[in-house]
């Protein structure tokens, strides 16, 4: 019969000390732990390269569209960078066609910089405010988790997508048109959809989006969805744009 075969002392020492560390190493990386210390989180210094699921990496901690891979986004949806975190004329400044308000900075910054430099700063301070209010999206991965605080950056919906996004999801959609169309819905308001601004602007007979919807009553469910689905829309492929470069 053959004789059992035993651990020896160092052996089992090693063992259980590299067990222990691979358990720490698993809560350290849970997006869980982190849900409730989410600059904890970007603090880690992971390079945008290895983003995941499961891990964010730093997306929003300077304000520069070359470094942070969060901030480019947001500033491609704006169109005030292009893909590349190259910067367009509209970050100098420039009226936003919804409220007439002077943006200027990566994220349009309604107004809070005096120039281009500190609208960049308040942009990123503003950013960082709906991180851990956001933090249920990133179970879906960086792209939803970004699409959520650029809503918020853009919008008064400063959380809720990741619910959003889980229902269309359920409903069959899937890839941008799940994030678009959950963008969409979270402008829903007592079961009617509702965005002031972005229906001023397609209103506004001379903007393309308004010609895209010619034929529509205006103000019905269908117009409503397709006045904010085509911001949205736009959006949406702008950060998957950056995403996929």
């Amino acid at each position: 019969m053959g004789k059992t075969r035993e651990l020896d002392p160092d052996a089992g020492f090693v063992f259980m000390v590299t067990l222990a560390l691979l358990c720490a190493g698993a809560a350290i990386f849970s997006p869980q732990i982190f849900q409730g210390n989410w600059q904890s989180f970007l603090k880690l210094g992971l390079p945008s390269s290895s983003i995941t699921p499961g891990n964010t990496g730093e997306l929003f901690k300077t304000p520069d569209p070359k470094t942070d891979l969060g901030v480019r986004a947001i500033c491609a949806a704006e169109g005030n960078c292009l893909s590349d975190g190259t910067r367009t004329a509209l970050s100098k400044g420039h009226i936003d066609p919804g409220n007439g308000v002077w943006n200027r900075g990566w994220c349009s910054d309604q107004g809070r910089g005096r120039d281009e430099n500190e609208a960049d700063v308040k942009c990123l301070e503003y950013a960082q405010k709906w991180l851990e209010p956001n933090a249920d999206a990133i179970q879906h991965g960086p792209e939803v988790y970004i699409n959520s605080i650029d809503l918020a950056n853009q919008s008064s919906v400063k959380s809720g997508l990741a619910d959003k996004y889980q229902r269309a999801k359920l409903e069959g959609r899937s890839g941008t048109d799940a994030i678009a169309h959950a963008r969409v819905e979270a402008f829903r308001r007592g079961g009617e959809l509702s965005a002031g601004g972005l229906f001023k602007v397609c209103s506004n007979p001379r903007n393309q989006f308004a010609q895209r919807l010619r034929g529509m009553q205006p103000y019905s469910e269908a117009w409503r969805y397709g006045c904010i689905r085509q911001d949205q829309e736009r959006r949406v492929k702008a950060i998957n744009e950056v995403l996929n470069q």
